[in-house]
């Protein structure tokens, strides 16, 4: 028999693909019920089927703190423990089990792990304790969106490591009645910080740079802001804001502020060394790198980065690598060194293929790309100063930025290989002629060794 009885609660809207999954993982509990807050699917039969109590409630305005409370008013008044999840999260099995174990009579509340964020392998990605499994009494959820559980009293909270939830967002899934509630928030409770964090956050995710970055200032000056994680995350969102405004200093500026804030979380220094590379300040990005790779403890609170933990930071390590090697063989290596290197490698092949064009090919590739690549930097940047948004996220108008920029690079690159065509014919190239050279170089032990190194190196980098 139950030391407790245990129910679960929720609240719900066109989730009829969740409900099979979720009711599964539920139904250690001795009741179920949901709160439907006007499914157009066959959410609402599809839960009648099994067995889980049910009420239909039309909310308006919305708010999802009201919604939780009538859904919570749902549950009998002789319950001991109630767990409160959405159809997109599922408790892993033994739940039940593991919080009988651990609750006492004068518990008020359990921590426990949630994943808020797997990949493909089921791996979490982001993951922190959640606290939303609370005693039947007492309890009241609060703020228009981001709702929290308010209690009157003292609280006696548990952390049970045993009991994981699972998040599997649907990614389809508007967010757009979070901005207007998020506001409201913070006008019926403007000394909150948590929603003044959330509202700034919110802007971010808007493209709202300037009322992203007064909103988080103002998170900033509250005398309750005092949370360090969170201080920081708001500086990294400034950082972001005015990067994205083209302030790199200022951005900069926050980024270092956030590291100083809480040099023990990884996500500043991650960001800074993207910031870095996409400068093109590639020492500077391996410094950032290896910082955060020295911070290995994975704090357990929402303020986490997925691009913190996941392969970024390994990513980036590759290809600042591979840009550095490749940049130190075009310019410590001449163009006629590399054409009779590639030269020597496809000589076995000379009887099937026209070895010494192809080199010469591959050569003049390799010493365009950099070329090239300076020309394009050149053309959006004289874009931006007419004015051209590159950061508009609308397909069709970003294949017209994109149109603006590759039109002129195609025509420059015409002019230049026209020129360089003029150049080759007045040294007196000849295509299938062989060539002679000014040196031979012979193949040397040393040369062997240095061959395998590179390999090595290479392998590692690209496969580790």
């Amino acid at each position: 028999m139950s030391k407790y009885k245990v129910c679960v609660y929720a609240i719900c809207k066109n989730e009829a693909k969740f409900v099979e999954r979720w009711y599964n993982s539920m139904k250690e509990a001795d009741a179920i019920y949901v709160l439907d807050t006007g499914s157009t699917d066959n959410t609402v039969s599809l839960l009648k089927k099994k067995n889980i109590i049910v009420k239909e409630a039309n909310i308006k305005p919305w708010r999802f703190d009201i919604a939780r409370n009538k859904s919570l008013d749902l549950v009998p008044e002789d319950y001991d423990i109630c767990v409160c999840t959405d159809l997109d999260e599922v408790l892993e099995e033994g739940w039940r089990k593991s919080l009988e174990e651990s609750w006492q009579s004068t518990t008020t509340r359990c921590r426990y792990n949630y994943n808020w964020s797997l990949d493909k392998n089921n791996k979490p990605l982001v993951n922190f304790y959640t606290d939303k499994i609370h005693k039947r009494h007492g309890y009241k959820w609060t703020h228009p969106v981001h709702e929290v559980l308010s209690y009157e009293g003292t609280e006696n909270i548990i952390t049970i490591d045993n009991i994981t939830l699972n998040h599997y967002p649907d990614a389809k899934k508007s967010r757009s009645s979070y901005l207007p509630l998020l506001e409201l928030s913070v006008k019926e409770d403007p000394s909150d910080d948590r929603n003044m964090h959330y509202l700034g956050r919110e802007y971010m995710y808007y493209q709202k740079w300037n009322e992203c970055i007064d909103t988080l200032i103002k998170h900033l000056s509250l005398p309750s802001a005092i949370w360090k994680d969170e201080r920081a995350a708001s500086m990294r969102y400034i950082a972001r804001a005015y990067k994205n405004l083209n302030r790199i200093e200022e951005s900069r500026m926050w980024l270092d502020k956030a590291i100083k804030e809480a040099p023990y979380l990884r996500d500043a220094y991650v960001e800074r060394a993207i910031l870095e590379y996409e400068l093109k300040n590639y020492p500077e990005v391996e410094t950032y790198l290896l910082k955060a790779l020295q911070i290995t403890t994975h704090e357990k609170t929402y303020i986490n980065e997925v691009f913190s933990w996941d392969n970024t930071i390994y990513d980036l390590y590759k290809l600042i690598f591979i840009i550095i090697y490749s940049s130190a063989l075009t310019y410590t290596t001449s163009t006629s060194e590399i054409t009779y290197g590639i030269e020597r490698m496809l000589r076995p092949f000379n009887n099937y293929i026209p070895v010494n064009d192809i080199a010469m090919i591959i050569t003049l590739t390799i010493r365009y790309i950099p070329t090239l690549n300076m020309e394009a930097d050149r053309i959006i940047k004289a874009q931006k100063m007419r004015g051209i948004n590159f950061d508009n996220k609308n397909i069709k108008d970003k294949i017209s930025t994109l149109v603006g920029v590759f039109i002129p690079m195609f025509v420059l690159s015409l002019k230049k290989s026209e020129s360089l065509g003029d150049i080759m014919d007045l040294r007196l190239y000849n295509y299938g002629k062989s060539r002679t050279n000014l040196r031979t170089n012979k193949w040397k032990k040393k040369d062997s060794l240095l061959l395998v190194l590179n390999i090595l190196i290479l392998s590692i980098v690209i496969f580790y």
